[in-house]
């Protein structure tokens, strides 16, 4: 996976070429909007050591960017997967959670419980580990501009390309009110 930096305002079909940022596709792509949440490292280490207090600030230095990025369907679909295994690892995470805690709390035992909190630990370990390059991952957001780690280097050379004033796409014409 390749990086690249995006200015925030330019995540629109008229600045972006039609490249799929997965594949590196050029036929068959659409723009899809998108979202990208960021919090900075000193948040999550807050959280950490801090409970609460961390969680505020975390969420008051979170930073978001929407926008549009080019996908072919076969790009899109791995993207989303890549999300739906995300979620299904955590969703797992808390339900192995809770369950080694009750049977902590219970007759079973801690090393029953400890074990599927283990177990819900690799869980979602294994899907992030499975959802890496399904996608666009966001590194770094900024007042001015995103960092994108991006899964096709050609996607990447393009975009670089055209934010150093290679030729624009047509604008989008808005639909005539006649």
């Amino acid at each position: 996976m390749a990086a690249v930096t995006i200015p925030s305002k330019e995540l629109t079909p008229y600045d972006l070429p039609p490249v799929c940022v997965v594949t590196g596709a050029r036929e068959g792509v659409t723009f899809r909007k998108v979202k990208f949440q960021w919090v900075p490292p000193t948040a999550r280490f807050l959280v950490v050591f801090c409970g609460l207090i961390g969680i505020i600030a975390m969420f008051a230095m979170q930073k978001r960017v929407e926008g549009e990025l080019p996908f072919s369907e076969e790009g899109w679909q791995r993207w989303r997967s890549g999300k739906m295994l995300v979620a299904g690892g955590l969703g797992g995470f808390l339900v192995a959670l809770f369950a080694g805690l009750f049977a902590m709390s219970g007759h079973s035992g801690q090393g029953f419980g400890l074990g599927l909190i283990g177990a819900g630990f690799v869980l979602l370990i294994a899907a992030l580990v499975m959802a890496r390059g399904r996608g666009p991952m966001c590194k770094r957001i900024d007042d001015e501009s995103i960092e994108l780690e991006l899964p096709s280097a050609d996607a990447v050379a393009a975009i670089e390309e055209r934010l150093r004033g290679g030729a624009r796409g047509a604008p989008r014409m808005a639909p005539s009110a006649a």
